[in-house]
């Protein structure tokens, strides 16, 4: 098994109104998946500008490796991550992905 680093990517759109409690409980979420140790990183983005085609969260989680991905879908901590309570209605999952690295370039 080649050892690329893998990312999740969520994308999700929130009520209006449900935003603060939606990003209140998101917090929480990410804090108990972080709890992982192969997870090495979590951020989240919010949408610049109206256009609605374009989901208004992104979420992205990165693993060093696939075997790190693996060990994170059975872990407690994930599973610990899923149960937080306090996630409001309104929130619709726009897509999730799960990517391996191909290039990166940086500067």
């Amino acid at each position: 098994m080649p050892n690329k680093p893998i990312l999740i990517m969520n994308a999700q759109d929130c009520l209006p109104g449900k935003e603060e409690e939606f990003n209140k409980w998101y917090n929480k979420h990410a804090s108990a998946l972080f709890e992982f140790e192969g997870l090495k990183s979590v951020a989240r983005y919010k949408r610049i500008g109206e256009d609605e085609n374009v989901p208004q969260y992104v979420a992205i989680y990165t693993f060093d490796s696939q075997e790190d991905y693996e060990q994170y879908m059975e872990s407690p901590q994930r599973e610990a991550g899923m149960k937080v309570p306090g996630r409001p209605d309104g929130v619709t999952v726009k897509f999730r992905g799960l990517f391996e690295l191909i290039k990166e370039w940086e500067r």
